[in-house]
């Protein structure tokens, strides 16, 4: 019995996640973190899809491993966001006073030290989805990917809120790692037109989480004149590129080019 696409795809994305995550053990790269929490990303629409077809109880401690290693990687990446951000535009008084790098490596630290205890939990995770991902029947996997498809298009035809935005982006990232798990199928201008629509929402949710960042130190640097005022100057240069970051996204929803 030949192997399934969606099993092929998972046993690539557990050798990557490892090395992935041996890699980072030895360097403690930045790099070589965001490396590892990619490959967490195409593990976790792994196990969403999985949630679909089978007893989200069955795959409730699956769930629950691979979002806590998630989310804490995702802490680091968004810290690292932050901090390239303003050293960009010059924020000095912020990243001294409210967000030192050295708060950064001491994430990275802290992530390092789990690792062996990461890997036991990676390890359970692979060896309960294994059995779930080889008895998964390869028409699932097809109208899985079908589905979401036509839920993106209809997504993208409404005149959807703001708010929706960041919805629509994960679910793209969805179908995209999804398409991995079937035949090809004709979907390039598709393909294209969504993977510049999801890159303009991530850019655009970026600066959305960084005003996020900054409007939580108002209240701690209340009385500290100076970071009060670069506070006050970053928000009108986010402001600024906000507007053009949702024009961005904004003229790609107009065009509409999709066919469902």
């Amino acid at each position: 019995m030949s192997q399934s696409l969606l099993h092929t795809y998972f046993k690539q994305r557990v050798k990557q996640v490892f090395n992935h995550l041996h890699d980072f053990d030895s360097s403690m790269s930045e790099t070589d973190l965001h490396d590892f929490r990619v490959e967490l990303k195409k593990m976790r629409a792994i196990l969403k899809f999985l949630s679909k077809v089978y007893s989200k109880q069955k795959l409730k401690k699956s769930t629950r491993l691979l979002s806590n290693i998630f989310q804490q990687a995702g802490d680091i990446r968004e810290y690292q966001i932050l901090i390239q951000w303003l050293d960009k535009n010059e924020m000095t008084v912020l990243k001294n006073q409210c967000f030192p790098e050295k708060r950064m490596h001491e994430m990275i630290q802290h992530f390092q030290q789990q690792t062996h205890l990461f890997k036991l939990e990676l390890k359970e995770l692979v060896d309960q989805l294994t059995d779930f991902v080889k008895s998964t029947n390869s028409i699932l996997s097809e109208q899985y990917a079908t589905d979401l498809f036509a839920q993106i298009n209809k997504m993208v035809s409404k005149d959807g809120s703001i708010s929706q935005w960041h919805d629509l982006r994960k679910r793209i990232k969805q179908w995209q790692y999804a398409c991995n798990w079937v035949d090809e199928k004709d979907w390039n201008l598709e393909k294209a037109y969504f993977q510049k629509l999801q890159e303009a929402i991530g850019n655009w949710h970026d600066l959305e989480t960084i005003q996020q960042n900054l409007v939580a130190q108002h209240k701690a640097y209340s009385n500290q004149i100076e970071v009060l005022m670069e506070l006050t100057k970053a928000s009108q240069v986010l402001e600024k590129s906000n507007k053009l970051r949702k024009r961005e996204v904004q003229e790609l929803l107009a065009r509409k080019v999709i066919a469902i």
